[in-house]
């Protein structure tokens, strides 16, 4: 039988192959399993640095704006995120609502730990399904920040977190984000068996995500009396008190159980079965329904075929309130009690019989009819004992089912040591079973000391974990040896009503590859230098404990999934070992910054070998080295040429499941507006000057009055005009402009002195007004050095203040009543000694391949090893070919790139970030052409002289802006400051250039600051 999906009927297990988590105090699964082995609690009070300035800590009442409880299980680093590595700018990384930049962060890591290239899994089925329950950091941004930017609408919606995930890896297969309270991850888990089960996708990741970012929940839960006030998690204990709250997250890979033994894949768990439903009504919205609960569960075992007996734990919802437990336990009672006494057949059909209607107990086979709810009542083989007790008393002489005398069950909670992550609950009390079965061994309940008077667990088979212990799986037939597969369920319930539940299976153990000893070459990669060493320091760990465990994989297994499991990457090394010792140990060396021991291999790629017949160009000799057997030659390629593919070695060995790419630790976090000083008052605008002198043309959409003193729509056609004899041009203004504006050229028609007026709308600071102001110097200075030239001095007038109310301003003079004017000064010396300049950075150098852009690319290199992209509008550069011959240290290359073209600058942008990972910082050196006098100067061909240097300059701010860029180097001269100072037509035009970039240089530092 076929159900149209390519798997069999009766084999709809869905495995897990893949998995990561973020946790308190673990961000690995060797981490998370340390500290339950060891029964920590990893519950502390709020960090430091993320305290509010009112918060108070361990008051048990709060005050009126002050957290009662400060406790809760944190995450280290909830503000980091490695933005660059997603192709994110960081303006939009810190409108990003942390949760989604955990799910991207988890997603890439689960991937990794299956073993899967991320980059080939774009265009692929790969469903998305998340479960996520906090907003807060939406309440933030709106609470503390008065602009609205074009980021925080999709950065801080909930919806976006699987749509994020989808969007970046190119997934086609379903994608969603649910809340459904505390039991969001269970039924995310839920939806993504069900995709997969009806052939929606062939993989899913699936989990759920749960962050702080205001102190607000603590607030109103301490206030409710719902949080526990000493920070102790006492699920199931008489001293229950109430729960703390927790953060972190985790993402599973799911794949067909079928489709993952077919290709090989290393399975961590299978998943039997999994539900969820409602509790309906019951006394108050967020009081559950153990019959809800208890149908639930029951049925999730029935349509799997499952027999109660097999499961042998059940990870709790477990709220540690004095009334959730009891509640819970009732339910799972009543479960058990049921499964018993009309026991499912094994190997069921998965699709098989559906319950009845929620929380109404009805569906159960045998069953007399619907008990209400909370009450036990229509439990098989019981009566309703004391109302609210929870205590459940046999009927009198019917004993419990012979298969039941002997089963035993251990509940507990993982609540206990990391807190309740509420949307990401039931993904963290999954990954706690998954990894106990890997080990065998059952974690205890942290702080379980004394069993709650309202739980009564006689005569049934659960028993509260209280200790670390073996785990041994149940019997079902013949006695389960020590190799059955052990089972358990995972519970998840929200407070409003949602019910989840999911049934697992242990996985099979991944069998050692065969056929292939000796040295294996292990490639390692990263984006940079820190990344690889940090990389490297993960795996070193990993090895380390894998030795120290005696539970290690083949070599060759991990060969074959660092060569086809990894997005290869720009800094790479290649390993050379025999065994796992031996690699650990150069795996340390590397990640202590020293250099690979001998017949190892680092460097770093990039996009192409020098050039040559396809006979000798080291990648064409690589993709033959596997083939005659150069497997050395190959891995000596590889770390240099990002063409070479370890995909073109023939496949030994199996994929197994290894740490992940260390993600750089940046903190992204939005700025709160600054309330305004008290007192503060605005400069009032300096008096305007007479208006009768002055024509101009206002921004568009304002309205000033024009030389006769009567208003006028700027919008008319005002220029070019004549106006007492003088023409007025105007051109459109380099950008970037605060407002539509113009550049106003004033040409004199006739003998006689003159004086001229340049009116123009902006303020001092504006670089698309500095110009004026320099080349009225220009055109002054010209004057001066020829001397049957008419004698031109030049006033420029900006109209800062014409939207509101028509009034022009001069630039506001200094206490002397003199209008202030640049001067040189020697800059003092340096006293940190740091440099912007990086070892192995990466530059970009615009607009002069050919003079002092050259002559830069050579320092970089010979004295930074930097990698640097020389651009400029020809096709080629042989002066660039000619230096990266020569360069016996770092890599020059040449891009050819259109400045004046906006689309063309973030194409460039993109492309080196593409290439080397990173951008660290631009040289802008494009320079002016020598086209003479300015009063000579055509205008049709001003604007296009000036425009790489201008617009260039523009353009490139506004395509790296927010991608964390060292620096943005403007090259220019003194004449933006002092006119055409050295009298000669190439000053002359850089004069106004070099005014523009200076004022654009200031308003960009400022805005930055």
């Amino acid at each position: 039988m076929n159900n149209g999906t390519g798997v069999p009927g009766h084999d709809q297990d869905i495995a897990v192959v893949g998995l990561s988590l973020r946790l308190p105090g673990s961000r690995t699964p060797d981490e998370f399993w340390d500290h339950l082995a060891r029964g920590r609690s990893l519950i502390s009070e709020v960090p430091e640095r993320r305290r509010r300035r009112d918060d108070r800590p361990g008051r048990p009442r709060p005050e009126p704006d002050g957290t009662g409880s400060v406790w809760g299980g944190f995450v280290d680093d909830a503000d980091c995120f490695d933005a660059d590595f997603f192709w994110i700018p960081p303006h939009e990384a810190r409108s990003m609502d942390p949760q989604q930049r955990l799910a991207l962060e988890l997603s890439w890591h689960a991937l990794e730990d299956a073993g899967f290239r991320a980059d080939r899994m774009a265009g692929s089925r790969t469903g998305v399904f998340i479960g996520v329950h906090r907003w807060d950091y939406a309440e933030l941004i709106e609470r503390e920040t008065e602009e609205t930017g074009a980021f925080p609408p999709a950065g801080a919606a909930r919806a976006v977190i699987a749509d994020r995930v989808s969007y970046h890896f190119g997934f086609h297969g379903p994608a969603a984000a649910n809340d459904t309270a505390c039991a969001g991850s269970l039924v995310a888990v839920e939806q993504a068996v069900r995709a997969l089960r009806r052939g929606d996708c062939d993989h899913a990741l699936a989990g759920g995500v749960n962050l702080s970012s205001s102190p607000r929940h603590f607030i109103a839960f301490a206030k409710a009396g719902m949080v526990s006030p000493d920070g102790r998690y006492r699920a199931f204990d008489a001293n229950a008190n109430g729960y703390v709250r927790g953060e972190g997250g985790g993402v599973l890979l799911l794949k067909r159980a079928a489709d993952a033994r077919r290709d090989g894949d290393a399975v961590h768990a299978f998943i039997k079965g999994a539900g969820s439903n409602h509790g309906a009504r019951t006394s108050s919205l967020m009081v559950t329904d153990p019959a809800a609960q208890a149908e639930l569960i029951a049925r999730v075992h029935r349509r799997a075929g499952v027999a109660p007996e097999t499961v042998t734990y059940v990870e709790t919802h477990g709220p540690g309130t004095p009334d959730g437990d009891p509640i819970e336990i009732r339910g799972l009672k009543q479960a058990f009690a049921d499964l018993h006494e009309n026991r499912p057949e094994e190997g069921a059909d998965r699709a098989g019989a559906a319950g009845g209607p929620p929380g109404t107990g009805t569906g159960f086979p045998g069953q007399a009819g619907a008990g209400l709810p909370g009450t036990g009542a229509g439990l098989p083989g019981a009566v309703k004992g004391p109302r609210g007790t929870g205590k459940v008393r046999p009927e009198a002489g019917k004993a419990r089912p012979e298969a039941a005398q002997g089963h035993r069950c251990g509940v507990g909670s993982v609540k206990t040591s990391i807190g309740h992550l509420e949307g990401a609950a039931g993904i963290a009390g999954m990954l706690k079973v998954i990894l106990a079965m890997r080990h065998r061994k059952l974690p205890a309940t942290v702080g379980f000391e004394e069993l709650h008077p309202l739980i009564e667990l006689d005569d049934s088979p659960l028993y509260v974990v209280d200790r670390l212990t073996d785990w041994t799986a149940g019997a079902s037939g013949p006695a389960a040896g020590p190799a059955a597969p052990l089972r358990a369920g995972v519970s998840s319930f929200g407070f409003d009503g949602t019910n989840a539940h999911v049934l697992l299976e242990s996985g099979d153990p991944v069998p050692a590859a065969g056929g292939e000893h000796g040295e294996q070459w292990l490639p390692v990669s990263a984006k940079d230098d820190d990344r690889l060493r940090e990389t490297c320091a993960g795996l070193a760990r990993w090895a380390r404990t894998r030795i120290e465990r005696d539970d290690a994989p083949a070599l060759a297994d991990i060969a074959r999934t660092l060569r086809q499991g990894r997005v290869p990457m720009r800094e790479r090394v290649v390993f050379r070992a025999g065994g796992l010792a031996e690699w650990a140990a150069q795996l340390e060396r590397v990640a202590a910054g020293e250099e690979p021991p001998a017949g190892c291999l680092r460097g770093r790629a990039r996009a192409h070998t020098p050039g040559g017949p396809a006979a000798d160009n080291p990648a064409a000799r690589a993709a033959r080295g596997p083939e005659e057997g150069r497997i050395g030659e190959f891995a000596a390629a590889w770390v240099r040429d990002l063409s070479v593919d370890w995909a073109q070695l023939p496949e030994h060995g199996r994929r197994v499941h290894l740490p992940g790419y260390a993600f750089a630790r940046t903190p992204h976090r939005f700025a709160p507006a600054e309330t305004p000083e008290a007192g503060a008052t605005a400069t009032p605008p300096q008096a305007a000057p007479d208006e009768g002198r002055y024509a101009w043309r206002a921004p568009l959409g304002a309205a000033c009055r024009d030389g006769g003193g009567s208003r006028r729509d700027s919008a008319a056609p005002a220029v070019p005009s004549v106006i007492n004899g003088r023409e007025a041009h105007a051109a459109p203004a380099p950008a970037p402009a605060p407002a539509p504006a113009t550049w106003a050229w004033l040409r004199h028609d006739g003998d006689e002195e003159a004086e001229w007026a340049v009116v123009a709308p902006g303020a001092p600071d504006s670089p698309a007004h500095a110009p004026l102001a320099a080349l009225l110097k220009a055109a002054h200075h010209e004057a001066a050095r020829e001397e049957t030239a008419p004698s031109n001095t030049g006033k420029l007038v900006l109209l800062g203040g014409c939207e509101q109310d028509g009034r022009a301003e001069e630039p506001a003079p200094g206490r002397d009543g003199r209008r202030p004017r640049r001067t040189t000064a020697e800059p003092p010396p340096a006293t940190t000694g740091e440099s912007l300049l990086r070892d192995g950075g990466i530059y970009w150098v615009t607009g002069d391949a050919d003079g002092v852009g050259l002559l830069l690319a050579e320092r970089l290199c010979e004295r930074h090893r930097a990698t640097v992209v020389v651009g400029g509008r020809a096709a080629r550069s042989p002066a660039v070919d000619a230096l990266q011959v020569r360069l016996p240290h770092g890599e020059v290359t040449y891009r050819p790139t259109d400045l004046t073209d906006a689309d063309a600058v973030r194409a460039a942008v993109s492309d080196i970030r593409m290439q080397y990972g990173r951008l660290d910082g631009v040289f802008h050196a494009a320079d002016v052409p020598d086209d003479g006098r300015l009063a000579n100067r055509p205008l049709a061909s001003t604007g296009a002289g000036l425009s790489p240097v201008v617009d260039g300059a523009a353009r490139i701010d506004a395509a790296t802006r927010g991608l964390g860029l060292d620096f943005l180097l403007l090259f220019g001269s003194v004449a933006g400051a002092v006119g055409n100072a050295a009298r000669d037509d190439h000053a002359t035009a850089r004069a106004g250039v070099n005014a523009c970039l200076d004022a654009f240089a200031a308003r960009r530092r400022a805005s930055a600051a």
